[in-house]
């Protein structure tokens, strides 16, 4: 089966979802975007550049985003229509809904399996929302032959902004719960050497994305106040894709400063995701701010390593595992958000790791990604035999 996979290639979902049909035996993968996210190459694995202008923030505000997509439009057509004629995918998939999939649909591209990545539907429903882009995300939704969400509530946004009823299914991309779990000792001795952490201190982990709604800076404030009543506390901060995020990076650091609390916090760079469970192993509390959200894989990963997390309260985790295992906070309160913390931080009897150990259970039951891979893998048969 050839798939031809469009994903951000600078990203770890898509690594990480590439990686997953690689390790199929019967596919092969046609990779579509302006980054290679497997520069090495691989077996069954072919990388071809998409120029992209639209990405490029420059472009976007000396032209306009509808200039662009009308040159991308005339660009791309052409360009796919050769790339689908040479290879001739079984199936193509698009991950994170934007206007790769009108342009592949004008280039006569079927069938477009779209996934929906969270932040590229919420930030429609956001008041200072752009009305040209929102009407053309509805657009580019209805344009797909099948959506695949991961969270409740997200099939409904993507029906308000298609205005009509979509073929979609909910299926949550899941983790690698043998990598994800309790242990890693040895590995996390290291770490807090490498990180100058004395044992005696707590660690707090910040291990979302580094864009402006993940409310880093919320998070500094809420650290700053638990400080004060635990000083034996460290904020790992853990990098993704640093040099795209450097401006807001550099203004979190200059509000560390403002804070005085630079000996509290410790900056872990972008790591391999095998790596990965050492930093949940190494930490006490994981934390999550975010004004608005899909249901993060974090949640899975550190429900998988039995570790707590304290978050703020979205309706897109409502009625999940979340609710049940984790501390989420009404509203956006930093000194709601603060005590949450140091509640969590003062706790560690019995009836706490028993409630973590069934946080693992669940998510090895509902959440391990070869549940996950079987049921794309079933929509994909599905879809050959539609479209035969």
């Amino acid at each position: 089966m050839k798939v031809l996979m469009l994903a951000p290639g600078e990203s770890t979902h898509s690594i990480k979802q590439l990686k997953l049909l690689l390790n199929e035996n019967d596919i092969e993968v046609i990779y579509l975007d302006s980054t290679d996210p497997l520069p090495g190459g691989g077996n069954k694995y072919k990388y071809i550049y998409l120029p992209l202008f639209r990405r490029k923030r420059l472009l976007s505000k000396l032209f306009g985003y509808e200039f662009l997509y009308d040159i991308e439009c005339i660009i791309l057509k052409t360009y796919l229509q050769k790339i689908i004629k040479r290879y001739i995918p079984d199936i193509i998939h698009v991950h994170c809904i934007d206007e790769r999939i009108l342009y592949l649909k004008k280039a006569g591209a079927k069938p477009i399996i779209t996934s929906v990545w969270g932040t590229d539907i919420n930030q429609h429903f956001s008041p200072d929302s752009n009305p040209y882009l929102k009407e053309l995300k509805g657009k580019c939704l209805a344009a797909a032959d099948f959506i695949i969400v991961d969270s409740g509530m997200m099939d409904k946004k993507c029906e308000i902004l298609a205005r009509r009823p979509l073929r979609h299914i909910n299926i949550p991309i899941g983790i690698d719960t043998d990598l994800f779990k309790p242990g890693y000792e040895s590995e996390v001795l290291k770490l807090k050497e490498q990180l100058k952490i004395d044992n005696d201190f707590k660690i707090i982990l910040s291990a979302r994305g580094w864009r402006s709604y993940y409310n880093q800076e919320s998070i500094l404030d809420a650290f700053a106040e638990v400080l004060k009543t635990f000083p034996k506390t460290i904020l790992v901060l853990k990098l993704h894709n640093h040099q795209t995020v450097r401006i807001l990076v550099n203004k979190i650091k200059d509000k560390i400063n403002k804070l005085n609390i630079n000996d509290n916090v410790r900056w872990l760079e972008d790591l391999p995701l095998e790596n990965l469970p050492i930093v949940y192993n190494m930490s006490d509390i994981i934390v999550n701010y975010p004004s608005m959200d899909t249901l993060p894989i974090t949640f899975m990963e550190a429900a998988a390593c039995c570790k707590p997390v304290v978050s703020c309260k979205l309706p897109t985790y409502e009625g999940t595992f979340a609710e049940k295992y984790f501390t989420l906070v009404d509203g956006h309160d930093i000194s709601d958000f603060a005590e949450a913390i140091n509640t969590s931080i003062s706790q560690s009897s019995t009836s706490s790791l028993n409630t973590l150990y069934k946080a693992r259970e669940f998510i090895i039951k509902n959440y391990e990604q070869k549940l996950y891979i079987s049921k794309l893998l079933n929509i994909y048969k599905q879809m050959i035999i539609e479209n035969t």
